[in-house]
């Protein structure tokens, strides 16, 4: 598969979404405001993600990053935006935390999808196949399963946890349930932001 440079509508190099995602990575370990055993924990986290093949699962069947990779390749984009909006924004956040949720908002998404063989039709006109959802899989909200495989090996503070829980459903901040707070309102964006603006549709 042909990938461009990010911001072209297109997937980028395979590759280059592995090395920006070391970077994160390196960024998250150097952080002064996480102890050790938050450290050891995440890197527990990444072998297991990377286990699943993070770096080869979809991030959508259709809308966004709907192609082999695209899940690290969207969860790249937000924890680099995340970090730019932290910087701009909100310099008294912790940086770590901003980037943390940023990388990880989605990572229950990991063997969400998988694509269908094609059938003759669609081998016809070009196409590889179908995306669709797991549907061996328990299905509950991928928000729900992030938080899950997240908790297994760090435990959050209360703003990373609720900025994760509601990063796709803005309306629960107006609820009684959770108080807005500025890292719950970067991921929103951040994550919106990278679904219109960075994120490739194949």
């Amino acid at each position: 598969m042909s990938r461009l440079n990010e911001g072209n509508n297109k997937p980028t190099d395979s590759n280059l979404v592995k090395q920006r995602y070391e970077k994160v990575k390196e960024f998250l370990y150097a952080a002064e405001d996480f102890d050790e055993d938050r450290k050891e924990g995440l890197k527990n986290l990444f072998e297991y993600l990377e286990k699943l093949e993070w770096d080869q699962a979809y991030c959508s069947t259709r809308y966004h990053g709907n192609y082999e990779g695209g899940l690290l390749d969207h969860s790249v984009n937000v924890a680099n935006l995340m970090l730019k909006l932290h910087n701009t924004l909100c310099p008294d956040l912790s940086a770590a935390s901003a980037v943390l949720v940023g990388l990880l908002h989605d990572c229950g998404k990991v063997r969400m999808y998988y694509r269908q063989p094609a059938t003759p039709r669609q081998e016809q006109f070009g196409y590889s196949g179908t995306i669709v959802v797991d549907s061996t899989q328990p299905y509950y909200a991928h928000e729900q399963k992030s938080l899950q495989i997240i908790s297994r090996f760090i435990k959050l503070t209360t703003e990373e946890w609720t900025a994760i829980a509601t990063h796709n459903e803005p309306w629960l901040t107006n609820t009684c349930q959770f108080q807005r707070a500025p890292l719950m309102t970067l991921l929103q964006y951040a994550d919106y932001w990278a679904c219109l603006y960075m994120d490739a549709t194949v």
